[in-house]
């Protein structure tokens, strides 16, 4: 790398290194405006309707991400592949070519069309034009005297590589009487080179297999800049991902607050009712019949017990149990209130009392529009 290369490579460097600083900053700035606005509960209307319009279709929506991935897989693929055959080419672009055929990329128009004054390329059906930036395939080139008039090589001069077509062979005579002179001409051109070619000069053939245009990404690639922006393009592609699933993981967590609100509550199911009772807090009251089919033998039923099961509120402080239903196995009961009824019942099933200070059985009075077994929120 020459220090002017270098030069601009180190430019183009701290560009890429501002620029991406930029980025990130603006990418965070923006996730965390995203993720304060589905907190706050701007989107939840967004949500709920792609929520109830992938309802029943998961199988798509996980081939939908499938495809994601894929895509960018593919274009992770393509980046890396255009970066590694920029690096394959440049480093052969002054090789020999030996067993195994060299690429190379036209960087003239020389060899882009038919000249009218050459009208050697019309008799001879010659239409094997090469278009500038065409990355075109050499191969070994043959022994000096298997080379034909019209054949296309590779040869160098002044340091320089240059594609052009032979249009004249001089055999050896009595001026070089040990080698061939060849003469070689542009398709495009209207004169034949200044100086003649000789054999030693040469380094390739070329024999019509050529990928149109895809030079100029290649000779793109070659260049600092064009590592540096495939490097973004890498970093943007592993980005994406992560900041996806972050607002994904963000919806979900507002999803999952509206779909808890739309579950029913055991309290309306005739299980629990919830009343205000004092400063202390709510109290929950529930029947026998509920213990009696979610307790199995000799488990203590408590608030906190209640409150795993989902039975009563999280913020329930008292337990009261009621004598609605029959109670057949015995249970440990611990709770503040217990109608006298539910207290016969307990100990008939051989279930014990554990009474929670202050232990008293005085009747509660509710407010009037809550009947006794109803749902309702204190």
């Amino acid at each position: 790398m020459s220090s002017y290369q270098l030069y601009v490579f180190l430019m183009c460097l701290v560009v890429f290194i501002l620029l991406t600083s930029l980025s990130i900053f603006c990418i965070a700035v923006i996730l965390r405006l995203s993720l304060r606005l589905i907190n706050h509960g701007v989107d939840d209307k967004k949500i709920i309707d792609e929520h109830k319009k992938n309802q029943g279709k998961k199988r798509k929506t996980k081939y939908a991400k499938l495809f994601d991935y894929a895509f960018s897989g593919i274009i992770c693929f393509v980046v890396l592949a255009m970066l590694v055959c920029s690096f394959v080419v440049k480093g052969n672009e002054r090789a020999v070519v030996g067993n195994m055929p060299v690429y190379r990329i036209v960087n003239t128009g020389s060899m882009a069309k038919k000249n009218e004054k050459n009208t050697y390329l019309v008799k001879n059906g010659l239409d094997n034009q090469i278009q500038t930036f065409d990355l075109i395939k050499t191969e070994r080139l043959p022994g000096e005297f298997e080379l034909k008039l019209y054949d296309i090589v590779v040869y160098e001069v002044d340091d320089m590589l240059i594609v052009h077509r032979i249009v004249e062979i001089e055999e050896p005579n009595s001026t070089h009487p040990s080698c061939r002179h060849f003469k070689l001409q542009g398709d495009a051109v209207e004169s034949p080179d200044r100086f003649p070619v000789l054999y030693s000069q040469m380094r390739a053939i070329y024999r019509d297999s050529r990928i149109p245009f895809i030079g100029s990404f290649i000779m793109f690639m070659q260049s600092p800049a064009g590592w540096l922006c495939a490097l973004l393009v890498l970093v943007a592609l592993l980005a994406m991902p992560i900041l996806d699933s972050k607002l994904e993981k963000a919806r979900k967590k507002r999803l999952q607050i509206y779909l808890d609100k739309q579950k029913p509550s055991n309290m309306h199911k005739g299980a629990t009712v919830i009343i205000l009772k004092d400063a202390e807090g709510k109290i929950a009251e529930i029947s026998l019949d509920v213990l009696e089919s979610n307790f199995e033998k000799y488990k203590t039923v408590d608030i906190r017990s209640l409150k795993k099961k989902g039975l009563v509120d999280e913020d329930c402080r008292k337990l009261r149990i009621l004598a609605k239903g029959e109670l057949k196995k015995p249970l440990v009961i611990k709770a503040h209130y217990l109608e006298p009824l539910a207290i016969k019942k307990i100990k008939q099933a051989g279930g014990q009392i554990v009474k929670i200070a202050p232990f008293v059985d005085k009747k509660i009075i509710r407010p009037r529009s809550m009947k006794a077994g109803g749902g309702a929120n204190g």
